[in-house]
């Protein structure tokens, strides 16, 4: 049970890789097995195959983050110098942040369970505040940190209709801290987190096909286990006496390439000239020796 979350992730992507893993064919073989399933599925929206769009390319995604505080109330008991119990109120208040990723993306073209994968970096500004009161006063502390994070995602997508889908994500993000501001609150026992911070998270996102190059999905994001430092079962950040949940709120941009499939041109005596846009290309006359 200490490691399920950790067995489940690792057992998703060993799945994936072996459903998207391709058998050896000769060129013209795997041609024709790739159109036959273009063929046959119909209505499609995100891309397949290599048949229309290259398989790489390119995202990028600003948003926001919060950070929702669990529980929002809650009392904790202290002693003091003298051993006497004293009671803590707080009360946690989450804050707005900026976010912004960029990556590359994927298309796994023979997994079934997962549509593609993107990897990439991002900047993730967490905010919060904590109130605190009890019989011989009351204050505030408040923490504004700054994580420059890479990311890993393996993306499953169900179709709503022609242009939209439904889009759940299971991935990994590694976050370093590059700033970190704290104002103190209620000092005894106060808790940060300090380093590398490593999750576990999940996305929903609910995407919509703009034209043949542009993909638009806005999904929100929260961690469901912390792998470093390891937690188990805990998928929240400690900060001053309270539990705060980041979750992020972002608008991604996929750019999609469509390929450009150039056919040499076709002499067709039987069809008059003009059917071909641009004139049919007759063959040069032979001189006779």
């Amino acid at each position: 049970m200490k490691y399920s979350g950790i067995t489940f992730f690792s057992a998703l992507i060993i799945f994936s890789l072996s459903a998207s893993a391709q058998i050896k064919r000769p060129k013209h073989q795997q041609r024709d097995k790739k159109a036959s399933l273009y063929r046959e599925k119909t209505g499609e929206v995100f891309p397949e195959n290599d048949l229309q769009y290259k398989l790489t390319g390119w995202y990028w995604a600003p948003g926001l983050t919060y950070t929702f505080s669990l529980p929002p109330k809650h009392t904790n008991s202290f002693t003091d110098t003298l051993a006497n119990p004293f009671d803590v109120a707080f009360n946690p208040t989450g804050k707005i942040g900026l976010y912004l990723e960029g990556g590359r993306y994927r298309i796994l073209q023979y997994s079934y369970l997962f549509k593609y994968l993107d990897y990439g970096l991002a900047y993730k500004w967490l905010r919060g505040a904590e109130v605190f009161s009890y019989s011989a006063g009351n204050g505030t502390g408040k923490f504004s940190d700054h994580f420059l994070l890479a990311h890993f995602n393996l993306n499953n997508v169900v179709n709503i209709s022609n242009i939209s889908f439904l889009q759940n994500t299971i991935g990994l993000n590694a976050d370093y801290p590059i700033l970190k501001s704290r104002v103190p609150g209620f000092v005894k026992g106060e808790t940060y987190p300090t380093g590398i911070v490593a999750q576990i998270h999940y996305k929903l996102g609910l995407g919509f096909k703009v034209n043949e190059k542009l993909m638009i999905i806005p999904s929100l994001e929260t961690p469901i286990l912390n792998l470093f430092p390891f937690n188990f079962p805990s998928s929240t950040l400690n900060y001053h006496h309270s539990k705060f949940r980041p979750v992020i709120l972002s608008v991604r941009f996929l750019f999609l390439r469509p390929t450009q499939v150039e056919c040499p041109p076709v002499y067709t005596p039987d069809f008059p000239d003009g059917i071909i846009p641009g004139g049919q290309d007759e063959p040069e006359p032979v001189e006779e020796k």
